[in-house]
């Protein structure tokens, strides 16, 4: 079962106004995944959907995946797919493909790491850093 924290509605409430049209429930889809895989580990209860039952977890996993698309959308790249931070210019024509240099790829936007915003959203959250429970 697919698990969406976010809406365009809850991304025009957290950044204070209209978002882009460029984003939709697909750039929402895959800033959830990208929570989800950072997460992998957390405990916290959930209901029969998956989704968290305590409205402080579900604020954080809402507001997190809103601050990971507004990253996205800063970027240029709506879906976070990556691709507008791999190549500097790009044709159809006779295919010219010219990648960015090597220290581009680090932004917050290109589709791979979490924005720096949602980690700070869910490390206040108490979901970050996700901490080894010892039993024995």
């Amino acid at each position: 079962m697919e698990r969406v924290y976010a809406s365009s509605a809850d991304y025009d409430d957290y950044v204070g106004k209209r978002g882009p049209d460029s984003i939709d429930r697909r750039s929402f889809v895959a800033a959830s995944r990208h929570i989800d895989r950072e997460l992998r580990g957390a405990v916290y209860a959930t209901d029969a959907h998956g989704m968290p039952t305590d409205p402080a977890i579900r604020k954080a996993l809402r507001d997190a995946t809103c601050a990971q698309v507004e990253a996205w959308v800063a970027a240029g790249d709506p879906t976070g797919t990556g691709a507008v931070t791999q190549f500097s210019s790009v044709s159809i024509g006779d295919v010219t493909l010219t990648r960015r240099p090597d220290n581009a790829s680090g932004v917050a936007g290109n589709g791979t790491r979490l924005a720096e915003k949602a980690i700070t959203v869910l490390m206040d959250a108490g979901l970050l850093p996700i901490q080894p429970w010892l039993v024995g």
